[in-house]
């Protein structure tokens, strides 16, 4: 069984990553010179954002149709998932570090190794530097795998988020992070 918060987090979730996928797909499409797939990696992008949004329209909807403790995620949903271990349900707002407070981590990272890195190589070295601020909400699973800690999701949108504003390398191969110049002048 799980909760209706669970649920969101978890639709959530799967967009986000498939938005994520599509625009690592569009990028590397672009960077081939393959303008056919970075088209329909961009479409697909377009898509999936729409999907998140109307996810948080009918998310904020359910809060403010049902009463008080179900919106607060106690309405449990008597839907039996055995593939997935028990997850804390989401929590309330403001509980996750944010994401801005990834920022500055990961380009200092980037520049500790040299400029770029394996995804998994940066965000350990961004384990390492947030560890003293991260709390247990952070340290927790996702709802929709029930392994990937929210930090490493959180971190992962912070590099979206990096990368949207123009200051990490778009023409690395996937599962590669890079900063660019502006990233490092950003830095100070």
């Amino acid at each position: 069984m799980f909760t209706l918060d669970e649920a969101f987090e978890a639709l959530h979730d799967a967009a986000r990553h498939a938005l994520l996928d599509a625009q690592d797909a569009g990028a590397e499409a672009f960077r081939t010179g393959s303008l056919a797939d970075a088209q329909v990696a961009l479409d697909r992008a377009r898509q999936l954002q729409a999907l998140d949004a109307q996810i948080t329209a009918l998310e904020t909807e359910m809060e403010r149709l049902l009463p008080l403790q179900e919106a607060a995620g106690q309405l449990r949903l008597d839907v039996e998932t055995p593939t997935q271990p028990a997850v804390q349900r989401r929590s309330r707002r403001g509980l996750k570090t944010p994401e801005a407070a990834f920022m500055r981590p990961i380009l200092e990272v980037l520049v500790d190794l040299g400029g770029s890195g394996d995804v998994n190589t940066v965000l350990e070295q961004v384990y390492a530097k947030m560890a003293p601020q991260l709390n247990d909400h952070d340290r927790s699973p996702l709802a929709s795998d029930g392994v990937t800690p929210r930090w490493r999701n959180t971190a992962q949108w912070a590099r979206n988020a990096l990368r949207e504003q123009g200051l990490l390398r778009t023409d690395l191969p996937r599962g590669v992070w890079g900063i660019n110049e502006k990233g490092r002048a950003w830095l100070g």
